[in-house]
């Protein structure tokens, strides 16, 4: 890959750990099954790491407060970005088969905080509570999250 593009041009890889039909399959199913794959992909500059929940432990028997974007910051020093149902209690499956997501509220807000702030990852990645409301970060950095309109299945009508 490095080799194809240059020194220069930046590299990302996304690592997704859940698959849409089936939520236990896994890419890695331990701490050192995930270390041997991201010194694979060494070369990446930035990892974009995909769960379905950030927030959720990813080994929760090695450290019960650590998802799997922590673990790639870990294992590689590079930038990561985490994303997994930001801002919403559903994940995106669950809204695309009738679900529909709820605010998480200050809560989740402040547990990502906390996790950006203890160096989990880098920068968060924000879909649909962005499509439900484009102007989500400007509200969310000014304390206004009452003022968010949630994300609605309906808000993926154009998808069809």
């Amino acid at each position: 890959m490095r080799a194809a593009v240059g020194p220069d041009y930046p590299v990302s890889i996304r690592l997704s750990q859940w698959k849409e039909a089936d939520y236990e399959g896994k890419v890695a199913h331990s701490p050192e099954e995930l270390g041997l794959l991201l010194d694979a992909l060494a070369a990446a500059d930035i990892f974009h790491i995909s769960t379905r929940r950030f927030w959720t432990p990813e080994w929760p028997e090695r450290d019960p407060d650590r998802g799997l974007a922590a673990w790639a910051k870990e294992f590689t020093g590079a930038p990561v970005i985490a994303v997994g149902s930001v801002g919403l209690d559903i994940d995106v499956m669950a809204t695309l088969t009738g679900q529909e997501a709820a605010p998480t509220g200050p809560g989740r807000i402040a547990d990502l905080v906390r996790r950006f702030e203890r160096g989990d990852f880098d920068l968060i990645s924000v879909g649909r509570s962005l499509i439900g409301d484009p102007d989500w970060v400007a509200k969310m950095r000014d304390g206004r999250g009452a003022e968010i309109r949630p994300f609605r299945r309906a808000d993926l009508e154009w998808l069809s």
